[in-house]
């Protein structure tokens, strides 16, 4: 007997050796300053394609106040940080549309603040000047989003209401309008291939997600009315929302889950509580604020002390195609909002004592785990993601034990 419990102990502690993540996502080093914005700007914005970071700082033009001939609406200073050689460049031309302004694979895009000549541009690195894109700008309210090939402008003079999307490849210089369904979110639309998938604003009670297929010209919905779920976005083949068993949550039994556009296969990311309102001594994930880059999920949580009015945010990340399990990346989080792409994650923050607000910058790294490292705070279940490859592995094993351990106690 004593020899059947040793045995079956011994399988099983390589049961769960197995199952454990194999690896595990961190920050690489302490995060580096990379810019220090000027006060007179209260518009302060970043993006990164994970080997530049874009940076933005605007204060409304106050000439056009009075002077209704005034060129600019918004003027500022526009910048370009290399993160292999660590220089800052200015890009010259006008001052973007807060907001507008984005990078892709080293180039940048962006619409111009001019009021007069308002245009869509594409900036390189390598040329001195912007080169205007023939791409039509619209009086109301805009927003845009492209891969490169494809660029999509979402317009609307009742923004957000009866919003257009119009897809323009920037390769043959084609545009179409995009026949969606419902009204489509202007802050929600995401590009993911050929694919466009977007959803219904928030208050309409629609839950359903809408994926457009450019080369087909057909539309699949995923998710259910009875169901909510909240578009956060795309990246690659994967769709990242927000889902609850109810339509109208009414608690906090939100799960972060992430679908696969082609499968249509379904994978819980996190479900750790997401609460609505901050409570003395309560954690809660803010769901809602997780981005998604590659096969890398971020977002942030929130630890309420005895005193709500006191809190610390921590960020939790999670690399798909790794067996990373969800990982505590950063126990005392100080950004404003995570930005990040490939292996380069920045944020905003600003010093409460000095009031300085600057822009860090670290990188995200995946490694073999160790006996310190793996799930931090935040442990999957046996359908979180990270697992799908230790977990199965794990379960193998541990099936295999209890075979073996029956056999054994027969002889």
């Amino acid at each position: 007997m004593k020899k059947y419990f040793s045995g079956v102990f011994a399988l099983c502690v390589v049961a769960i050796l197995i199952s454990s993540p194999a690896y595990a996502l961190e920050i690489s080093e302490k995060p580096e300053i990379i810019y220090e914005f000027q006060d007179e700007y209260f518009y302060k914005n970043i993006a990164t394609d994970g080997n530049y970071i874009l940076i933005s700082e605007l204060k409304s033009n106050k000439d056009q106040q009075n002077d209704l001939t005034s060129e600019f609406r918004w003027i500022g200073n526009f910048y370009l940080y290399d993160i292999s050689d660590k220089t800052l460049r200015a890009i010259a031309g006008d001052s973007p549309v807060p907001g507008l302004a984005k990078i892709l694979d080293g180039v940048v895009y962006y619409k111009s603040a001019s009021k007069q000549n308002p245009a869509y541009y594409r900036y390189k690195p390598e040329t001195i000047s912007p080169e205007k894109l023939n791409i039509p700008t619209d009086r109301g309210s805009e927003n845009f989003i492209t891969d490169g090939t494809y660029f999509i402008v979402a317009t609307g003079t009742s923004w957000p209401d009866n919003v257009i999307l119009t897809l323009y490849n920037l390769q043959t210089g084609d545009s179409q309008k995009i026949p969606t369904l419902v009204n489509p979110d202007p802050d929600r639309f995401y590009l993911s291939g050929t694919d466009i998938i977007y959803q219904q604003l928030r208050d309409a009670g629609n839950n359903l997600i809408y994926i457009y297929n450019i080369t087909s010209g057909q539309t699949k919905t995923t998710g259910t009315q009875d169901n909510y779920q909240m578009l956060l976005g795309a990246s690659e083949n994967n769709i990242l929302y927000l889902w609850n068993e109810e339509a109208t949550p009414q608690d906090g039994k939100y799960q972060l889950d992430v679908q696969d556009i082609k499968t249509g296969k379904t994978t819980i990311i996190c479900d750790e509580p997401m609460y609505l309102a901050a409570a003395p001594e309560r954690k809660t994930m803010n769901y809602q604020m997780a981005q998604i880059g590659g096969s890398t999920i971020l977002w942030p949580g929130t630890t309420y002390e005895s005193d709500i009015r006191h809190s610390s945010t921590q960020l939790y990340g999670i690399s798909l195609n790794e067996n990373t399990g969800v990982q505590l990346l950063l126990k005392d989080f100080p950004g404003w909002e995570q930005i990040f792409s490939k292996d380069i994650l920045a944020w905003i923050d600003t010093d409460d004592q000095t009031g300085t607000t600057t822009v860090y910058m670290t990188e995200l790294i995946v490694s073999p785990a160790t006996e310190t490292q793996g799930p931090v705070s935040v442990a999957p279940s046996s359908t979180t993601a990270g697992s799908s490859i230790g977990m199965v592995v794990g379960t193998v094993a541990f099936i295999l034990a209890c075979v073996l351990a029956v056999l054994w106690r027969k002889k």
